[in-house]
C-alpha cells in the first residue's frame, strides 16, 4: 500500500530531524547565525530598548537626527526578557532607563543582560535628568544604576562617573543650571557613539553559545569540570601457566 504522506510533509519531517540538537546540520546552522551576529562596521542599525518610564519617543527622535534620518528599531525590556533574539541580532543597542524609575524583576534582568554586551556595542541612557534637583539626586541615581547593571556580588559603590561604564545622562527638556555642562558632555558622547563604526573587540571570541561572543565584560560559558576518573586501575598481567611435567 502506498504511503499516504505528502512529499511536503515528508520534507518537513526530514528538516525537523536535521534541526535536532545532536545533528551536525543544526550545530553548523547555529554557528552561522551566531557569526552573523558579530558587529558589522558598515551596519548603522540601532535598537532602542526602553523601560516603561523612559522617555523613549523623545530619545528616538533625537537618535534619528544623529543617524541622518535612519529610524532606530525599538523593543521593550519586558519583551526582551521573554525573547532576547532582537537584542542578540542588533549591531548596536541603546538601553533607555528613567532616572527615577524602579524596574521590575524581569525588566531588571533584561537590562543587566544588555549592559553586559561587549564595549562599544551598547550605551545606557538615563532619561528624565531634568528632574534631578541637586548633586544628592545625581549620586543616588548613579549608585542605583551601578548596583543594578555593573556591580559584582560583593562590590561596594565607591563613587565615580557613570560615563566610564558607557552610561549617560539625557534630558528632553531644559535642565537645571548645575547639570547643563554634564548633559552637554553626555549628549556629545552619545552623538559620537552613534556616528562611529562598530568593530569586533580584538579580545572577543566566538563561543557557539546563544550569546554568540564574549569579551572581558562578559563571562564566557564554561563546561563543568570533570571529577576524578572512575575508570578502574589496570590489572597486573597474568602469570604464564606452569609448564607441563
Amino acid at each position: 500500500m502506498a504511503d499516504s504522506a505528502s512529499p511536503a510533509a515528508a520534507e518537513a519531517g526530514h528538516a525537523a530531524r536535521l534541526r535536532r540538537p545532536g545533528c551536525r546540520t543544526s550545530r553548523l546552522d547555529g554557528r552561522h547565525r551566531c557569526r552573523r551576529a558579530l558587529p558589522q562596521p558598515d551596519d548603522r542599525t540601532v535598537l532602542l530598548c526602553a523601560s516603561p518610564k523612559a522617555d523613549a519617543s523623545a530619545l528616538a527622535e533625537w537618535l534619528r537626527s544623529c543617524l541622518e534620518g535612519q529610524e532606530p528599531l525599538s523593543a521593550s525590556l519586558e519583551d526582551l526578557h521573554t525573547d532576547p533574539a532582537p537584542a542578540l541580532r542588533a549591531n548596536r543597542v541603546v538601553l533607555a532607563l528613567g532616572c527615577a524609575e524602579l524596574l521590575g524583576s524581569e525588566a531588571a534582568e533584561a537590562a543587566a543582560a544588555l549592559a553586559a554586551r561587549p564595549p562599544d556595542t551598547v550605551v545606557v541612557v538615563l532619561t528624565g535628568a531634568e528632574a534631578l534637583t541637586g548633586d544628592g539626586d545625581l549620586d543616588l541615581v548613579a549608585r542605583r544604576i551601578w548596583r543594578l547593571l555593573y556591580a559584582g556580588p560583593d562590590e561596594q559603590w565607591a563613587g565615580g562617573d557613570l560615563i566610564d561604564h558607557q552610561c549617560l545622562l539625557w534630558a528632553a527638556a531644559e535642565a537645571p543650571e548645575h547639570l547643563r555642562e554634564r548633559l552637554a558632555r553626555d549628549a556629545a558622547a552619545l552623538e559620537t557613539r552613534m556616528a562611529v563604526k562598530v568593530a569586533t573587540p580584538p579580545d572577543c571570541r566566538f563561543t557557539g553559545s546563544p550569546t554568540c561572543w564574549t569579551s572581558p565584560r562578559t563571562s564566557s560559558p564554561s563546561r563543568p569540570r570533570r571529577g576524578p576518573s572512575t575508570r578502574p586501575a589496570a590489572l597486573p598481567p597474568r602469570a604464564p601457566p606452569p609448564a607441563p611435567p
